[in-house]
């Protein structure tokens, strides 16, 4: 019995050791058929890559926790100033040409979190989007690049995001 005992200790904490170094899913994000989320934890920075998975087709969707306190009422004044740095480092980079100095910035209103992005129009007709949302518990940070269609499908993704309690 003592044996017995003993052994399943062993496999109880070993168990345990090895769902620790499993990273949790910290959202539930519902996506498409068509789309591919992959988790990933870089030094505790858990970072979703949700990408498109149609030949011939583009679109990056990541979504990351925000690595600053901030909360949903500082939104607004973050996606702002992201906006404005986006695009006075797009103005230095020769690899990353806008068709105009003009974004655009608007509402996400989800299921669970709620945020802004600022859009902009890339050359080749890909647009780039930086996006926050958040609830009262946590920020996340997020940036998608690939066509308007694709972009309608990931602002969707976004909105149905949830948290895994």
């Amino acid at each position: 019995m003592k044996n017995i005992l003993t052994a399943a200790l062993l496999i109880s904490s070993a168990t345990l050791t090895l769902l620790a170094d499993e990273p949790k899913q910290p959202l539930i994000v519902e996506a498409p058929a068509t789309w591919k989320v992959e988790l990933k934890d870089h030094n505790g920075i858990q970072t979703y890559f949700i990408q498109i998975r149609k030949d011939g087709d583009s679109g990056l969707l990541l979504l990351f926790q925000w690595h600053e306190p901030l909360t949903v009422n500082q939104i607004p004044e973050k996606v702002k100033d992201l906006a404005e740095a986006h695009l006075a480092h797009a103005k230095q980079t020769k690899d990353f040409k806008l068709t105009t100095d003009k974004y655009v910035i608007e509402e996400i209103n989800g299921d669970t979190f709620s945020g802004r992005f600022a859009q902009f129009e890339v050359e080749g007709g890909v647009i780039h989007t930086t996006f926050m949302i958040g609830d009262a518990d946590k920020i996340w940070g997020g940036v998608f690049s690939g066509t308007k269609e694709r972009w309608a499908e990931a602002v969707t993704i976004v909105k149905k995001l949830k948290k895994n309690s």
